[in-house]
């Protein structure tokens, strides 16, 4: 997405929103095949549908947010409530299911990381993953 989302090190809203499919699509398809279908963004989609999230939430925040915290519950974003970070994330196939990839995003001064609480899945909803 540019060398500047490379420097930040993390994707801005407008970035995803208009990240290009074919490379989604690729990203998503190489995550599947080498994790034995654990890992990827349509496995994350599918866990977000299961939790009842909305590919697109629009302006129901608050159950956006629950949907949210139970899939991070679910794939281990999250413990003890509180969402883990960057560095503790775990780079194996012993991660739970959905766990990767961990994408971080900047909204409005502060980074999620995570696929963004339904903010990726509309892109990817779009790109039809």
């Amino acid at each position: 997405m540019g060398q500047e989302a490379e420097r930040r090190g993390y994707l801005e809203l407008e970035e995803i929103r208009n990240f290009p499919c074919g490379d989604l699509l690729l990203i998503d398809q190489l995550w599947v095949k080498f994790s034995g279908g654990k890992f990827g963004f349509s496995v994350q989609k599918q866990i977000w549908l299961d939790v009842g999230g909305k590919l697109d939430f629009g302006e129901d925040y608050q159950s956006a947010k629950q949907a949210y915290e139970k899939m991070s519950d679910r794939n281990g974003w999250r413990k003890s409530a509180q969402y883990i970070s960057y560095k503790d994330a775990i780079f194996s196939t012993s991660a739970p299911i959905a766990h990767l990839p961990l994408v971080c995003i900047g909204l409005g001064g502060w980074v999620c990381c995570g696929v963004g609480g339904g903010f990726g899945f509309s892109r990817i909803e779009t790109c039809k993953l």
